[in-house]
């Protein structure tokens, strides 16, 4: 009989300590369960920020680059015009200080008839050649602003003051009268070798001191309406 009720005591012991595993065991798993589910909730959250995240930065990106190029352009585009139009007035000006402003044009009245003064280019010519045959001229040009005719030539070192004027005075025969009587003519003679000659004069102080004196260069000048060269 004993024997029978230790075996019992034993049975009920094992019984206990299997339901109370069986508990621990459930509210273990539930935990487990709820802290698994905790950490998927806020994976999720994470996931669902970074999401969010990258997606509003390439649209705002998209929004504020295309914003600032149209600025860019615009500001260029505004400069462009300002400069354009900058140019215009600039160019409408000299236009109408050129003419406008100048009785129509450069010469305003001065050049009034010119279209009826026949002075060709072989007229031109011959008097620059006729200058350059001469043997105490070294070279000649002529030139033609508005109604005056610039003649220059340069002499040689031995050539005279008066010599060198009646050069200038001789070129006006290749000139016709028609050409003489409407343009003004200008002469200006040189002479790039000229030595000159030594002379002493007074300083502000009153010192002598010693100077090279130099005839040339000369210019003479004849009106329309005179018959020879003013020197």
């Amino acid at each position: 009989m004993k024997l029978r009720k230790r075996e019992n005591k034993k049975e009920d012991l094992t019984d206990i300590v299997d339901k109370i595993t069986e508990n621990f065991n459930e509210e273990l798993d539930e935990e487990v369960k709820e802290v698994e589910e905790f950490i998927n909730d806020e994976t999720e959250e994470v996931e669902v920020k970074e999401i969010k995240k990258e997606s509003v930065k390439p649209i705002k990106k998209e929004k504020e680059e295309p914003m600032k190029r149209r600025t860019r352009k615009k500001f260029k585009i505004d400069i462009s015009i300002i400069v354009f139009i900058a140019v215009l007035l600039l160019a409408a000006g000299i236009v109408i200080f050129l003419t406008i402003g100048n009785g129509g044009s450069k010469y305003g009245e001065r050049l009034k008839g010119i279209e009826k003064i026949s002075f060709t280019k072989k007229e031109k010519n011959k008097l620059v050649d006729e200058l350059k045959k001469n043997e105490n001229v070294t070279s000649a040009s002529l030139d033609i602003q508005g109604k005056i005719i610039y003649i220059i030539f340069n002499v040689k070192e031995e050539v005279s003051l008066d010599d060198a004027k009646n050069i200038g005075n001789e070129s006006l025969n290749n000139l016709s009268d028609a050409i003489k009587g409407y343009y003004d003519i200008n002469v200006l003679i040189t002479k790039k070798n000229e030595k000159g000659t030594e002379e002493s004069k007074l300083d502000a102080d009153g010192n002598e001191k010693k100077v090279i004196h130099k005839e040339f260069p000369i210019s003479g000048y004849k009106k329309n309406s005179s018959d020879h060269i003013v020197w």
